[in-house]
């Protein structure tokens, strides 16, 4: 808003001399006929003013308005030759109204309607000028501004100035003697009904009302008081006070009733003072006393308000009771209002959230929520309160700390006397120690006391459960049933505490070997069972107990003697060997025999007389002999990418076996029997030569894809003249060494001593050498550092798992950490998504292989896709 161009004319005096004319003599007329309005009604002589200054001073609108504490109240509008009363209200701030009221002088102001946009009646009428003058009171205070507005420039000479202030003292003398007609008729009007209403309110007030004259004596006693002593008045009255309360000498305290009227007596005033008073037959009550002394003409008299708290007292004493039981029991116990915010908490469910009665008060219990119990959850609870008043249960809260509780809680609806529901109570227990008792005897019940593995009860429901996600997902189930050989010479010639400890070092290896959604079991004795879950074949469970036999076989150090027992496994496989939990468990059981019976130190496959495994590992390692002369073998290559940048480090060869009547037989299948039947040797040999003819050729065409690897088996190694068979086929072949890779499973490691002079020829060569499957075996790395060997392959089962698996995140952290700690370079094999070449990258893995980066391929379908045109991995 501009800034109001105002000009205060409280003062302004004209020049000349006053000319009486007939417009001066019409002016005195009506200011003399509006002075004799003023004993009239206040209403006709506003409206005469308004009128009267809108007719003499020629303008459109006159506004009689009273300020009304922030607001102007038109009493009188002027408008249009009419008269308009109680014409409504507006903001007295926004109006030019409010610089009369803080200069108490006439303002004029032009161009108004501009200045003052936000003032609506300013805008209705239209007006340019403005002219505003006050009307004061008797102490000097603005209570009425009049203001005459017009629709075009107006000039008011000081003649109109002094006609305004002269009405504008004539409308603030007619507004006080209308504030003072107004207090008078009401003063008239209380004093005709009080004498009434007294004696009303003295016969039907809630407390005992007695008036004593100047000496004590009961001049008037109502009828609550006679009702509360048992006493008729015309029995009292004349009677000293006295008689009816304690005084102090029988009295708990020493202000007894003399002692109170006495210092009334002396001009002070009791208030709700508590006493003892006396019923008729003298029995004692408690009572709440008040007393003042009042000065009529006749003399002083005392009005005594007697209040029987008995009630009160008993309701206090249980409410104290109630307080401490509140206060100290030891449940927890919230109060919340029917919006569910908290209005009281006692000091337990304090102790139980970690909160502060401060924090919790005006908050709601959803303050402590867990976050563990859905919508549903919280709905069903919700429906059994309101239907049925009532809510117990088990629920989990979070502590302050983050910590989360169980409780047992009791929720009752709170109804007032006309069935409303007024508040909720819940009561809460800590039942932690509870549910920690529950789940140790949940443990003992379903778990091998000694090596704390599942129990045969735990076992049948996790096999009963696993065989059902198998049906529905079209998956195998694989039965180990392990058995220690020769372990009773053990347990007889050492005893039963070193046969234990060893038991509990055996489940704990078998509990370490296999995944997290795997069972261990032990049964009693020396009889493990393992449970694998989610298989896609029986390869996996054949590898798993390869993978057991191996860590099994390592030695077992107690008490300072070093044990070595080997296992027997027995494979059972669902759907395929049983459909029922206890021909599963049999059938796995004859297996494990069938295995002791072999030799012991091996896993069978289950089969009706001769094992259907053993029969298909027979066919094809008699098979196997002559792949190679009926050209079945191949080698596919599968690309090694460096992470960061994406480009193509190496390449893993690997073989492949096309049978013409089985088709594709799986690696691990035919790989395993190669060792097993020591055509290993023969396999490795092929595979090496044919490795470095291809590594060669593409070399003549012009394409260096870096290393290739090639996985070297522990056998082949052990052999005296394995490093003389690869120089011997690098020199036929014509292959730098450095082009060439040889990988070594960790557990070779451990017998690394007999071949570490084979690995340093290698090496010596300039053959590349790595680890395998690093991870996957125990005790291997304190002969890490003394093997010549370049990078660390990370094993895929860990692989698998990241980044979802902590264990397995960790390992792979530890893994690359102790790579880059030897100056080691680390490749992460069996990548599947971005999830995990990102987690790779991200912890320093420099290299990468996977089906996510790129599957094995023939020799052409790799120089295709990977060897042309500088191709680099963009996952």
């Amino acid at each position: 808003m501009n800034k109001a161009k105002v000009k205060n004319l409280n003062s302004g005096k004209e020049d000349g001399r006053v000319t009486t004319t007939v417009d001066q003599i019409s002016r005195l007329k009506r200011l003399y006929e509006l002075s004799m309005l003023m004993s009239g009604d206040p209403m006709e002589v506003f409206s005469y003013a308004a009128r009267m200054m809108g007719e003499l001073l020629d303008v459109k609108v006159v506004c009689l308005s009273e300020i009304q504490g922030e607001k102007l109240q038109f009493l009188s509008v002027y408008a249009r030759g009419e008269i308009y009363t109680h014409a409504g209200s507006c903001s007295l701030a926004v109006t030019p109204c409010a610089t009369v009221e803080a200069s108490k002088a006439i303002q004029i102001i032009q161009n108004v309607a501009e200045q003052f946009p936000r003032a609506a009646f300013l805008q209705e009428h239209k007006a340019f000028s403005y002219c505003g003058f006050p009307a004061l009171d008797n102490k000097g205070k603005v209570v009425a501004v009049t203001c005459l507005l017009d629709d075009r420039p107006h000039e008011f000479a000081e003649e109109d100035l002094e006609l305004l202030r002269i009405v504008g003292q004539r409308i603030g003398m007619e507004l006080e003697r209308k504030r003072l007609d107004e207090q008078k008729e009401a003063t008239l009007a209380a004093l005709r009904v009080s004498e009434q209403q007294n004696r009303l309110i003295l016969d039907n007030a809630g407390d005992g009302i007695i008036i004593l004259n100047d000496q004590g004596l009961i001049e008037s006693f109502n009828h609550t008081a006679q009702e509360m002593f048992g006493y008729p008045a015309n029995t009292v009255i004349g009677k000293h006070a006295k008689s009816l309360f304690a005084d102090s000498a029988h009295s708990d305290q020493d202000q007894g009733f003399g002692w109170l009227l006495m210092r009334v007596q002396k001009g002070g005033i009791i208030r709700a003072t508590e006493i003892q008073a006396y019923y008729a037959d003298k029995s004692s009550f408690p009572v709440e006393l008040s007393i003042a002394c009042l000065q009529l003409t006749k003399g002083r008299v005392y009005t005594l308000i007697v209040r029987d708290i008995t009630l009160r007292k008993h309701f206090e004493q249980k409410l104290s009771q109630t307080h401490t039981v509140f206060e100290n029991t030891s449940e927890g116990i919230v109060i919340t209002d029917t919006d569910n915010r908290i209005v009281a908490v006692n000091k337990a469910l304090c102790a139980m959230t970690g909160y502060t009665q401060a924090e919790l008060i005006g908050q709601f219990p959803s303050k402590w929520k867990s976050g563990l119990h859905d919508e549903v959850f919280f709905s069903k609870l919700w429906r059994a309160l309101l239907d049925e008043g009532q809510w117990q249960g088990e629920i989990w809260n979070r502590h302050k700390s983050g910590e989360v509780i169980p409780m047992l809680e009791n929720i009752n609806v709170i109804r007032d006397s006309k069935g409303a529901i007024s508040s909720y109570v819940a009561i809460m227990t800590d039942i932690t120690g509870i549910k920690q008792y529950e789940e140790r005897l949940s443990h003992l019940a379903h778990h091998d006391p000694l090596t704390g593995l599942a129990n045969r009860i735990l076992l049948e429901k996790r096999v009963s459960f696993a065989m059902r996600q198998a049906k529905l997902q079209k998956h195998l189930l694989a039965v180990l049933f392990i058995d220690l050989d020769r372990f009773k010479n053990i347990n007889d010639s050492f005893g039963h505490s070193v046969g234990d400890l060893l038991l509990k070092e055996v489940g704990s290896r078998i509990a370490s070997s296999v995944r997290e959604t795997d069972t261990v079991s032990r049964l009693g004795g020396d009889e493990f069972v393992v449970i694998l879950g989610e298989l896609d074949g029986p390869e996996f469970a054949h590898v798993v107990a390869h993978k057991l036999l191996r860590i099994l076989g390592h030695a077992i150090v107690i008490e300072g003697r070093e044990f070595i027992v080997t296992p027997s496994i027995g494979i059972a496989m669902y759907p395929d060997d049983a459909l029922t939990i206890e021909d599963l468990f049999k059938h796995a059981d004859t297996a494990m025999y069938h295995a002791k019976n072999q030799g012991r130190n091996n896993c069978q496959f289950y089969s009706a007389g001769l094992s259907w495994k053993v029969y298909e590992n027979l066919m094809l390692e008699s098979a196997l002999h002559n792949a190679e002369e009926r050209g079945e073998l191949s080698v596919h290559f599968q690309p090694q990418f460096d992470l960061k940048s994406g480009k193509l480090m190496g390449a893993e060869a690997l073989v492949r076996w096309l049978h013409p009547e089985l088709g594709l037989i799986s690696p691990s299948q035919f790989i395993a029997l190669a060792e097993e039947s020591g055509q290993i040797i023969k396999l490795g040999e092929w595979v090496v030569r044919n490795a470095c003819v291809q590594i060669k050729q593409w070399l003549d065409q012009g394409f260096n894809l870096g290393r290739v690897s090639v996985n070297v088996s522990a056998l082949q190694i052990q052999r005296g003249n394995f490093a003389e068979l690869v120089g011997r086929v690098l020199r036929e072949t014509r292959l730098a060494p450095g082009f060439l890779e040889l990988e070594v499973t960790e557990s070779f490691i451990i017998e690394a001593e007999q071949s570490l002079a084979m690995l340093d020829t290698l090496r010596e060569m300039g053959v590349e050498l790595a680890i395998d499957d690093f991870g996957t075996s125990y005790s291997s790395l304190k002969y890490l550092k003394l093997l010549p060997i370049q990078r660390l392959k990370i094993d895929q089962s860990f692989v698998r798992d990241i980044p979802k698996d902590p264990n397995s995140n960790a390992i792979a952290r530890a893994v690359i950490a102790m790579a880059k700690s030897l100056q080691l370079e680390t490749v992460a094999e069996g990548i599947e998504n971005a999830q995990q070449r990102d987690f790779f990258m991200a912890e320093g893995c420099q290299c990468g292989q996977g089906y996510y980066l790129g599957k094995p391929v023939s020799a052409a379908a790799f120089v295709e896709l990977y060897l042309t045109d500088g191709v680099s991995v963009t996952h």
